[in-house]
């Protein structure tokens, strides 16, 4: 057999090996920064409006990153290395719909206690990657990872419900609870082929009973009526 068949197969497991370091290294830096950004987003619960601008700033490093994978990845098949960097496009998803719903986004104050769309969430991280559906073979925010950003933030709001009550926020609980129901009640309405995602939506409804609980707490303690 010829062994130069042999040196060429490794010569292309030398590249594709290349290849994923150099994705994998740009992914690292994206979730660096996604570490910060949460971070600012968890003085925002503390500070308010302090950080805000911080917040917006982390953001726009976080395209940046993003801009330096996709230019990168778009050179290459979609399908074949996605598996690299979708869940710090998933993480990256979540921390900027909090950070709108928590109305600390420059620019974006108006949709504060709201939802981010797919399509607003691509404009945010940069302009030229405005999400595209599945079939598009080059570097998108793709809708199964906005929906898992869906649902992590849903984790997160659950979560901020309890500190809101710890600073004497009452607004934030009820808020968290109505978003939360709405993601639960909307998800229902899709047929969910993703594993992936289905296993995920399954702990939605912890979730929910969470958020139920701070605020079934709050009224038998007539903290809603003070």
């Amino acid at each position: 057999m010829d062994k130069s068949i042999f040196r060429e197969l490794q010569a292309k497991i030398d590249h594709e090996t290349s290849l994923r370091d150099e994705l994998s290294s740009r992914v690292e830096t994206i979730d660096q920064e996604s570490k910060v950004l949460r971070l600012l987003l968890g003085e925002f619960e503390i500070s308010n409006n302090e950080t805000s601008i911080d917040i917006t700033k982390s953001i726009e490093v976080i395209k940046v990153k993003i801009q330096e994978l996709a230019k990168v990845a778009s050179e290459h098949s979609y399908y074949k290395y996605v598996n690299v960097w979708d869940r710090a496009i998933q993480e990256v998803a979540c921390l900027t719909l909090l950070a709108a719903w928590r109305g600390a986004l420059q620019g974006h104050e108006d949709k504060k206690y709201q939802l981010l769309t797919l399509e607003q969430v691509g404009q945010i991280l940069n302009a030229t990657l405005v999400p595209v559906y599945p079939e598009e073979v080059k570097f998108h925010i793709s809708i199964e990872e906005y929906l898992h950003g869906v649902l992590s933030i849903s984790t997160e709001l659950a979560r901020l419900s309890v500190n809101a009550v710890i600073y004497g926020n009452k607004e934030v609980p009820l808020k968290s609870l109505q978003t939360i129901e709405n993601v639960h009640s909307s998800f229902q309405l899709l047929s969910l082929k993703n594993d992936s995602l289905r296993r995920h939506f399954d702990g939605l409804k912890y979730q929910l009973k969470r958020a139920e609980d701070v605020v079934y707490d709050m009224r038998i303690h007539n903290l809603l009526n003070e």
